[in-house]
């Protein structure tokens, strides 16, 4: 992406987590875990913005799920090896694939409004 769709597409995941944030913290979820979760979350909508900008003629809004648990199936592995528990994990992953998804129909409707310019994509 060129860097001011970068700078765009991080604003927009940080504004979209704080919600998420909130409600973790409301539900006494330790700050060390929100803050995995929000590193994790961002990243993925990055992710699925990008899928949606370079894929955006061979992919369909149903083929997202799947992109989604196959970036978390990753992120997954490298938890399990450093021995965050389980249910930390389910919840992160909760939130991973949301975000891609999330951060996905952002770019359909960035490139839907044609408000900007979106420039190329990069790998």
């Amino acid at each position: 992406m060129t860097p001011e769709t970068t700078v765009h597409v991080r604003k927009l995941a940080a504004k979209r987590w704080i919600d998420v944030d909130d409600a973790l913290c409301a539900h006494g979820i330790h700050i060390s875990v929100v803050n995995a979760c929000g590193f994790h979350y961002r990243s993925a909508f990055e992710h699925g913005y990008k899928h949606a900008l370079q894929d955006m003629a061979a992919k369909t809004r149903s083929d997202v799920p799947k992109l989604a648990w196959d970036h978390w199936g990753y992120v997954e592995i490298v938890l399990e090896k450093h021995g965050v528990p389980p249910n930390i994990i389910s919840v992160c992953g909760f939130h991973y694939r949301t975000a891609f998804d999330h951060g996905h129909q952002h770019a359909l409707e960035d490139i839907a409004a044609e408000d900007r310019p979106l420039g190329r994509v990069d790998q």
